[in-house]
């Protein structure tokens, strides 16, 4: 049993006494984990401080490129068997917890950039070109039509506001095909 433990949770190597304390070092390695730091950074640079949507955007770029690279890939279920049971069920990020870590925050924080929304529908547009499962694409259609709610009501350049109809209505283009 302690083979099996440290072999699917490295992170015990440090010492199996604390194992609670351990399971911190285990979460923080966790996708979600290091996709909310990610999303910090893009927040980060959304400051007024700072006022950088290019890093932003660089950012929704790479969430963009993992969901594509994800697209034709199975997620895991959390749930190990053995010889017809289950020996083992540990929590999972299923695809809609994975873009709600990449476009929460960064969405909501970014309701005056419009360079940073338009952005982030055109990585849901090319999200939504290789992704051909139906619950997946749902849930890209959800954050789009979240990111077009922030753009209506945090825009206030018209020709920003156009660009972001023309880039959503191209989403939903997509999304039929």
């Amino acid at each position: 049993m302690a083979r099996f433990l440290v072999r699917f949770f490295p992170c015990l190597l440090a010492g199996v006494p604390g194992l609670f304390n351990h399971a911190r070092l285990c979460q923080s390695g966790t996708s979600q984990a290091q996709l909310g730091q990610l999303s910090e950074i893009a927040v980060r640079a959304l400051s007024p401080g700072i006022n950088d949507p290019f890093t932003a955007a660089s950012v929704i770029e790479r969430f963009g490129d993992a969901l594509c690279r994800i697209a034709p890939r199975h997620l895991r279920t959390g749930v190990v068997g053995r010889e017809g049971r289950i020996v083992l069920v540990y929590p999972v990020t299923d695809y809609a917890g994975l873009c709600d870590a990449m476009f929460h925050l960064i969405r909501q924080n970014a309701s005056g950039a419009s360079y940073v929304l338009i952005r982030m529908l055109e990585v849901l547009r090319r999200v939504a070109e290789v992704e051909q499962q139906a619950p997946r694409r749902l849930e890209l259609r959800r954050h789009a039509d979240l990111v077009m709610a922030s753009a209506r009501h945090g825009m206030t350049d018209q020709a920003a506001h156009a660009d972001a109809e023309d880039r959503y209505k191209a989403f939903l283009v997509t999304l039929a095909s």
